[in-house]
């Protein structure tokens, strides 16, 4: 079963959110600086962990396919003999 890109991006984009909306309070940016950065980590969390949850999905259904593929055909050879 693949795993659901959306739901694990939208995850980490909030706690990227408010990592570094934290990181830049405590830093004592400006509120609006603060609020900018944290918007722009988390769009760019959300890209890239959507990326990265698709190519695992194609490794893991190819890693499936293939060993549901080495079961078939051992099967077939066993009923040859």
């Amino acid at each position: 079963m693949p795993l659901d890109s959306r739901t694990i991006s939208i995850r980490i984009a909030v706690l990227c959110l408010f990592t570094v909306s934290f990181i830049g309070w405590f830093s004592g940016l400006a509120p609006m600086t603060c609020c900018k950065k944290a918007l722009i980590g988390a769009f760019a969390a959300y890209l890239i962990t959507g990326i990265i949850v698709n190519i695992l999905n194609q490794i893991l259904i190819s890693a499936y396919v293939q060993s549901k593929v080495e079961a078939r055909k051992k099967e077939m050879n066993g009923r040859e003999h």
